[in-house]
């Protein structure tokens, strides 16, 4: 399922900012999990070369942001560790790699991208590392 609304990821320790470009075409919700593709930022699912989340944009905008085609305007995202919504949290998700399977929905099951480490977890929640990109 797709995000439709902005989204407060609760951040743990120290993260870094990335910029990038915005691919065009799509719309962009703060807190969305994001990665890169083709060398543009991402929130589309099976997101390849790392997974990323949050990015930077005026809150002026309500939290969203509609990038038409052909745009591709620049942004900055979040990279640490996030506290992400995952239904099925438990003892046994802290060290399972969990991948994106779309723009704020994440899965254990192995795609054909790269996926991040699950340091902890708390009730509906796993907390992922994605300064820790894991091989496909």
């Amino acid at each position: 399922m797709s995000l439709d609304a902005k989204t407060e990821i609760e951040v743990m320790g120290p993260s870094i900012l990335v910029p990038g470009k915005l691919t065009g075409g799509d719309t962009y919700y703060k807190g969305g999990l994001m990665g890169f593709k083709d060398g543009f930022l991402s929130a589309s699912g099976g997101t390849p070369a790392g997974v990323l989340t949050g990015y930077g944009f005026d809150p002026d905008d309500g939290g969203a942001k509609v990038v038409e085609s052909g745009e591709t305007p620049d942004a900055v995202v979040e990279v640490g560790m996030k506290w992400v919504p995952y239904s099925s949290a438990s003892q046994a998700s802290v060290g399972d790699t969990f991948f994106l399977t779309d723009d704020n929905t994440v899965t254990t099951t192995a795609g054909s991208y790269p996926g991040v480490l699950c340091r902890g977890y708390k009730s509906g929640y796993v907390l992922l590392d994605f300064r820790t990109v894991m091989a496909e």
